[in-house]
């Protein structure tokens, strides 16, 4: 959907430390950011979403935390 504006809410979350943050302060700001979900026991289409969010960070370089952010 090119050009599909999305608002999202500006939630508190932790960060991998255990930190308060604001969703779109600390996890999007203003960089394209490419989102996944996933549950730790899921053992179907997770480890594949995983498996590709791997090989996306992969592939993004130098533009990784510069102009792209994985969540």
């Amino acid at each position: 959907m090119e050009g599909a504006e999305v608002t999202l809410l500006d939630v508190e979350l932790l960060d991998q430390e255990g930190r308060a943050v604001r969703f779109r302060e600390g996890a999007v700001g203003d960089q394209v950011v490419v989102m996944d979900f996933v549950y730790t026991t899921c053992t179907t289409v997770c480890p594949v979403l995983s498996a590709l969010m791997q090989s996306v960070q992969g592939k993004l370089g130098e533009r990784l935390g510069r102009e792209v952010r994985l969540v």
